[in-house]
């Protein structure tokens, strides 16, 4: 199940045509910007009755825009900016994310940094979003 996630997870993503490139692992590094890597972060559940379980997959969505001296850190971050737009819009409402199996999804929470090192300067957001499944045990 957690594969399969990741993949429509990663095909969701790759239908923002912002990114340049969308990764299912973390990177340090990209063919290009702004990119978007993800990966699991947490998992939890719980038992309803006999018959069914409640799953929440978490999964941390790390989003990558480089300054430059073509790039100011107020145009990278206006980019980031619209990256989060994005991976809201296109999640918002899905509850057929995978495999026609309801999935209730939400942007549980974000986070955004500037870092800084010699010339090489980056801009980054961190969000994570949460898929909670409620699976049959038959």
């Amino acid at each position: 199940m957690i594969f399969e996630l990741e993949t429509a997870i990663k095909t969701k993503l790759e239908t923002i045509t912002r990114f340049v490139a969308v990764y299912d692992h973390f990177k340090n590094s990209s063919t290009g910007y702004p990119y978007a890597s993800f990966e699991l972060s947490d998992f939890d559940g719980e038992m309803l009755d006999t018959c069914s379980n409640k799953r929440v997959f978490s999964f941390n969505i790390v989003v990558i825009q480089e300054t430059n001296a073509n790039l100011t850190r107020d145009e990278a971050k206006n980019i980031v900016y619209k990256c989060l737009e994005d991976i809201i819009t296109a999640f918002d409402a899905d509850m057929d994310l995978w495999e026609s199996t309801i999935v209730k999804w939400n942007v549980s929470k974000g986070e955004m940094w500037t870092e800084l090192w010699k010339e090489w300067s980056i801009i980054a957001l961190s969000v994570n979003i949460d898929l909670e499944i409620v699976t049959a045990a038959w």
